[in-house]
């Protein structure tokens, strides 16, 4: 599944405020993209979009603390 155009988009606002070193914008944006259902990957030369699981997974039944 690719991302629609819109998360895209914020990506690439994203890449461009942590070009300018403007971290507290990249931030919001990586948290608006979140709440999209996405995931963003930063990777050499720009980003991958990967979309975020419905729950999480434990390998463990020993991993869940109340």
């Amino acid at each position: 599944m690719s991302a629609p155009d819109s998360v895209i988009a914020l990506a690439e606002a994203r890449m461009a405020a942590r070009a300018d070193k403007n971290f507290a914008l990249a931030d919001t944006l990586r948290t608006s993209i979140a709440n999209l259902g996405f995931e963003v990957i930063d990777v050499t030369g720009g980003f991958e979009l990967v979309e975020k699981a419905a729950f999480i997974t434990l390998a463990f039944a020993r991993d869940i603390h109340p």
